[in-house]
């Protein structure tokens, strides 16, 4: 599945400090191989406290509405 820069996600596989269910924001688009970098943010202050890369598989987008 392709994504598109700045969309809600959800991971499917756990990276770091980031669990299975949490949703971050595709903030960059890898190519080669298909990738996206997704930041993490808190929610009170969105600070950012978490950055990683995931393969399509590994993430899910959000359904709004």
């Amino acid at each position: 599945m392709k994504f598109k820069e700045f969309i809600e996600v959800k991971t499917l596989v756990k990276k770091g400090k980031v669990e299975v269910g949490q949703i971050g924001t595709i903030i960059s688009i890898l190519e080669n191989p298909e990738g996206y970098i997704v930041e993490f943010c808190n929610v009170t202050d969105y600070e950012p406290w978490a950055i990683e890369t995931y393969h399509p598989s590994e993430i899910e987008p959000i359904k709004n509405g």
